[in-house]
């Protein structure tokens, strides 16, 4: 296991297990944090998975990263969870899987019940500006789904290898608009398109198209990027190695 120097607690609400990291000062100050919210439970941190809580302490340390509250919150069920609408398996040409699409659900729940429990319990900074959502592959894109729905609460938004090919998604991006104030990290690995899968090949196009669309809808080139990996394949791996950047290019205001 990777030593860190913060503290890792669980807790559950209803009936979600939340994985909750406390950077190193949290018990020796009465400061108040900003707290990252993630996809899949605390998958992207786990210390028995990688170095990445060592590493951000060290960005932590040196200042190229604010301490941060981090909480991964584990999904009921994935497919239903992050998918903005229902898909029925077969009707995509991208997957065979059918998606139950209770994104929308799953957002008001996080929004208003486990984030409060958080700000509650814990000393955060709970306004919008300080709260970022976080996730990869189909939890990059309820992430990115939750700008549109929840502006309000999420102000930045790190979105690693999206699942941008989820059916009518594009067309959704088209039809609404993004608040100009928000904050979005989007990445690709550019070894996702040289797969043998069409859903793989289009992900690079898919990305780009949906990256111009973000920006044509009113957000400011600061405040938006697109990360192209050479070498980065769909992987958690390949998400875990540039989760410090993301979050390093989100607070860097």
């Amino acid at each position: 296991m990777n030593k860190f120097k913060g503290q890792l607690r669980e807790e559950k609400v209803d009936g979600r297990r939340l994985t909750v990291y406390l950077p190193p000062s949290y018990e020796k100050t009465l400061d108040t944090y900003p707290v990252v919210y993630f996809q899949d439970g605390g998958d992207l941190f786990a210390p028995d998975r990688s170095d990445v809580l060592p590493r951000l302490e060290r960005m932590m340390g040196s200042c190229k990263l604010p301490e941060l509250m981090l909480v991964g919150v584990e999904p009921c069920h994935r497919l239903n969870d992050y998918s903005p609408w229902p898909v029925p398996a077969h009707a995509s040409r991208y997957s065979r899987h059918a998606f139950g699409g209770q994104g929308d659900r799953y957002l008001e729940k996080l929004s208003k019940l486990i984030k409060p429990y958080v700000d509650s319990h814990y000393r955060t900074k709970p306004e919008r500006e300080h709260t970022a959502l976080v996730g990869a592959s189909l939890g990059a894109l309820i992430s990115l789904y939750a700008a549109y729905t929840h502006p309000s609460i999420y102000s930045r938004i790190g979105c690693l290898s999206t699942s941008i090919w989820f059916e009518g998604f594009m067309d959704y991006m088209n039809r609404h608009q993004l608040d100009s104030q928000m904050r979005i990290y989007m990445d690709i690995g550019l070894q996702e398109s040289r797969s043998s899968s069409y859903q793989d090949q289009e992900l690079l196009r898919l990305t780009e198209a949906a990256f111009k669309q973000i920006k044509a809808s009113g957000v400011p080139d600061d405040q938006i990027i697109l990360v192209r990996d050479e070498h980065g394949r769909h992987r958690p791996s390949a998400f875990i190695r540039r989760l410090p950047e993301a979050l390093e290019w989100l607070y860097h205001d």
